[in-house]
């Protein structure tokens, strides 16, 4: 069990290690339905749930049975990686269950290439709703917020208030003259919008 557990933590942190640093930046790392920062907190807490298990195997075997001095040294080695394993987990799931209130929509109904999808981000922090809209795939997608907006004065996309249209299925998408995508949803106290509706040519 010692070995396996121990395999499987290296394993859980070569992996946090890779998502963190395929997440760093404004682009959005997502896999099945988890952005890189998710992913890299579970992880994480997969990695530190696995040293508890060493670290309960590394006491049975080299502090029980064992003369006291080297028992009572490998005891407080053991208890101090115990303790320290246990905060990693409390924490990074913490961390996880905290960006997992963010919900990423792909936009499926759009007829386009792997590469080429739509996703949205939607996510409530505490009072105020804001949306984040990307595009690529299937894992690695760009942001394209900023790129949307036809009001100067426009900085965020947003509104005061608890929103959750994308959830809902609350949102529309339709076809300009151009031929072009457009997305619309309407919420109450939109930060800059058209009477509360936001209108967004995607590219």
């Amino acid at each position: 069990m010692a070995l396996a557990s121990g395999l499987l933590c290296a394993l859980a942190a070569s992996a946090a290690a890779g998502a963190s640093i395929l997440s760093d930046g404004s682009d959005l790392f997502l896999v099945a339905g988890m952005d890189g920062d998710t992913l890299t907190f579970r992880l994480w807490a997969l990695a530190c749930l696995c040293g508890i298990v060493l670290s309960l195997s590394g006491f049975r075997s080299f502090v029980i049975g064992r003369e006291m001095f080297s028992a009572a040294v490998a005891a407080i080695i053991f208890c101090a990686l115990l303790l320290a394993a246990s905060v990693g987990v409390l924490f990074t799931g913490f961390l996880a269950l905290f960006h997992a209130e963010t919900g990423y929509f792909v936009l499926d109904e759009l007829d386009r290439p792997d590469d080429q999808q739509i996703v949205v981000d939607e996510f409530a922090p505490v009072h105020d709703t804001y949306w984040h809209v990307y595009r690529g795939g299937p894992f690695h997608y760009e942001e394209i917020t900023e790129s949307l907006f036809t009001d100067p004065d426009c900085r965020r996309l947003g509104a005061n208030g608890r929103w959750s249209p994308f959830a809902e299925g609350d949102y529309t998408l339709t076809t300009d003259s151009q031929g072009r995508d457009v997305l619309s949803f309407t919420v109450d106290d939109a930060f800059c919008s058209n009477n509360g509706t936001y209108e967004l040519v995607l590219p």
